[in-house]
């Protein structure tokens, strides 16, 4: 072949399209990511712009060279006006994360052993709800099953009563009312069996529960020291001052929640050290607002441990308002198992410059009833205590009448600790009969409700 009729040489180098060659599940979601992309019709400038990541940060997804985080592949979906929950994945967004984490797997292996373990908590904890709520029903149905056993017995008792001469003409109704006595045993033999045995359920999936969040802290502890080394520091200096720079010109425009998104979903990728190095760079060119939403922002949506993390590192910098800032936020953005979970970690925690009592009493500031009721169940029980102390303490007579008639059905064992604090807190606000009132609103007997009142009422 002539040198004229050659084809042209590809010459190595890196562009835009250069791809380089790593585990095939990593570049399986690195070309899925591709596709998403441009399913959207959008430049990889102007989807890092919508995902509020620096350029670089995303060309590095898009060849493969880095696994996005989760949020990421949500956020696209969500570009695409498609449903993209995080804990309810579906369809096509389903699919994808099953390849996001495959590929997680082989590139970041202690990230995907953290996914992993959330995971396996948030299945463990929907199973403990789970079984909480199939006891409480069976309990009912075994009261309605016992009080049905009862009118059937009390039935024949009188018709056993009766004359002979009428027993003759009730022999169809006696044997029935026998018929309803015996399928009431036996339906109540059968709950009974079901009790036991979800009972029995219940110790062992809160000690898988333990041996998970166990398995989960030294997993964030291993990924945290891993962070510590100096691998990609500069290269992760340099995209933190060009994402600083960038959300500059978003804040000068006046697009202030660009700005943030920007920080906070480049901040995504950062250690808790890291990301604090960012909040000071904002303090130092006179951002303090904006360093302050950064923080609350964070203690909201970031995992506890990471939470946690940020509030020993504060405390180490002796940085009160800070610390304050972040367990308010944290409060303030958890609910239920969430709100449980950062509660029991700042208790167990003995470094932290604030304490459990604290959180509660702010989170019983900001919420009433629903809210409460909704992490009561995962809590330690030496924090429920603490929580309906400061919760009584500041809530109106009808909360507190709703949380004691909740608890005399979802958790009995704490009926009197409930009451007796309950009555404290009226004490000494002299509310005690108002108290009273409102439980008998909610069904109670003058007499069963009269146990709030003082002893010389």
């Amino acid at each position: 072949m002539d040198d004229e009729q050659r084809l042209p040489v590809r010459r190595r180098g890196r562009g835009p399209a250069a791809v380089k060659a790593g585990p095939p599940e990593v570049m399986a979601f690195a070309h899925h990511l591709r596709g998403l992309q441009d399913a959207l019709g959008l430049t990889q400038d102007e989807l890092a712009r919508k995902l509020h990541v620096s350029p670089s940060t995303l060309s590095r997804h898009l060849a493969g060279e880095r696994v996005p985080e989760r949020e990421m592949v949500r956020d696209i979906y969500i570009l695409a006006g498609e449903s993209a929950d995080l804990d309810y994945p579906d369809g096509d967004f389903a699919a994808s994360l099953e390849m996001l984490y495959l590929a997680k797997k082989h590139k970041d292996p202690l990230i995907h052993r953290v996914w992993v373990g959330e995971l396996a908590q948030k299945s463990l904890e929907n199973e403990i709800l789970a079984t909480k709520a199939r006891i409480s029903d069976l309990r009912q149905e075994l009261r309605d099953e016992r009080m049905a056993r009862q009118e059937a017995e009390e039935k024949l008792g009188s018709l056993t009563a009766a004359p002979t001469a009428e027993k003759r003409n009730l022999l169809e109704e006696l044997e029935v009312l026998r018929c309803e006595r015996d399928e009431a045993r036996a339906k109540i033999h059968e709950l009974e069996d079901e009790i036991r045995q979800f009972q029995a359920l219940l110790p062992l999936l809160q000690e898988d529960q333990k041996r998970v969040e166990e398995a989960h802290r030294r997993t964030a502890q291993e990924l945290a020291r891993h962070h510590e080394e100096p691998t990609d520091a500069v290269s992760e200096l340099d995209e933190s001052s060009d994402a600083i720079l960038r959300a500059e010109d978003l804040y000068n425009n006046g697009d202030t929640r660009e700005g943030d998104e920007l920080l906070l979903a480049h901040m995504s990728e950062l250690d808790p050290g890291r990301s604090l190095g960012i909040i000071d760079d904002l303090r130092d060119r006179d951002r303090y607002a904006a360093a302050h939403r950064l923080l609350v922002e964070m203690a909201e949506r970031r995992p506890v441990g990471y939470v946690v993390d940020l509030l020993l590192l504060l405390a180490d910098m002796e940085s009160e308002t800070d610390v304050r800032t972040i367990f308010r936020g944290a409060s303030r953005g958890r609910r239920g198992v969430e709100f449980a979970r950062f509660v029991n970690a700042v208790s167990e925690n003995r470094k932290l410059p604030i304490s459990s009592e604290e959180v509660l009493s702010e989170f019983a500031r900001m919420f009433e009833v629903e809210r409460v009721l909704e992490a009561y169940p995962f809590m330690d029980r030496s924090l429920r205590a603490d929580l309906l102390e400061v919760a009584f303490s500041q809530w109106h007579t009808y909360g507190i009448a709703t949380v004691i008639d909740w608890i005399v059905e979802n958790d009995p064992e704490f009926k009197w600790r409930a009451i007796i604090v309950a009555r404290e807190a009226c004490n000494s606000r002299g509310n005690n009969k108002e108290l009273r009132k409102d439980l008998m609103l909610h069904g109670w007997g003058r007499s069963d409700a009269s146990v709030v009142l003082p002893s010389k009422d």
